[in-house]
């Protein structure tokens, strides 16, 4: 009977963790699927399943969902270039991103501060097929 309370008590609180970490948690708190631009630089579809695509770069894509502090709201990671290329953004207040990009083997690496997330709309275009202006690196 105890043990069967314990269990009951420990499935409860991983449903309630994995609720918390959920896309449709971190969207009570402002971000949410739909088409965002990023900076004025891309634009991104966040998906209701925690993932994400680009509609501006091919390629591109990776997860979303809510960051573990007050500062760090929400967390963007991805990769693009068959995986060889990484970004991750760290989303604060206002929908102002710390954006860093890298090259597996290190060739690029680059990091912009305070991009700005505008919401343009809820419903995405398909994932891009080429990338705008023959960009070898979704930041530039």
């Amino acid at each position: 009977m105890k043990s069967t309370v314990i269990r009951s008590a420990l499935l409860a609180a991983s449903i309630l963790g994995v609720a918390a970490l959920s896309p449709a948690a971190a969207s009570a708190k402002g971000l949410h699927r739909g088409l965002w631009d990023v900076g004025g630089i891309q634009q991104i579809c966040l998906v209701s399943d925690g993932t994400w695509y680009s509609t501006t770069f091919s390629g591109w894509s990776g997860a979303w969902g809510p960051g573990t502090t007050r500062e760090d709201r929400f967390l963007v990671y991805g990769n693009y270039a068959a995986g060889a290329g990484n970004d991750s953004m760290v989303l604060g207040g206002q929908n102002k991103a710390d954006w860093t990009e890298w090259r597996d083997d290190l060739s690029f690496q680059n990091f912009l501060d305070d991009v700005q997330w505008t919401f343009v709309q809820k419903r995405c275009g398909p994932p891009a097929i080429q990338s705008r202006s023959g960009h070898k690196n979704p930041i530039q």
